[in-house]
């Protein structure tokens, strides 16, 4: 899968903290699997969506691309409309399995 919640939570950590590191840490992935993710999201998108600058003592930092910005409203919007088109029939499910 291109995009799933997990790696929609990974871009959203780095566009919080400003670090893969940190980003994985915030989603419980190893730093490794967090930058397999990010790069393999790029190829399919045809462009990185994180940039990073290394640093010196203090280490780097990294930023979504504004592809990797787009990418993430995008699938955001995707969610929540499909949260909003699913209240009903969720809300029947749940009133199907309290009534047993």
């Amino acid at each position: 899968m291109v995009l799933d919640p997990l790696r929609a939570q990974l871009l959203s950590s780095v566009e919080r903290g400003g670090s893969i590191r940190v980003a994985a840490q915030n989603v419980r992935i190893s730093y490794m699997h967090a930058w397999v993710l990010l790069r393999d999201m790029g190829v399919c998108f045809g462009e990185a969506l994180v940039e990073s600058q290394s640093g010196g003592g203090r280490g780097g930092k990294s930023w979504l691309t504004s592809a990797g910005r787009e990418v993430l409203k995008l699938y955001q919007a995707v969610e929540q409309d499909a949260r909003a088109g699913s209240a009903r029939p969720l809300s029947r499910l749940r009133q199907l399995l309290l009534s047993k």
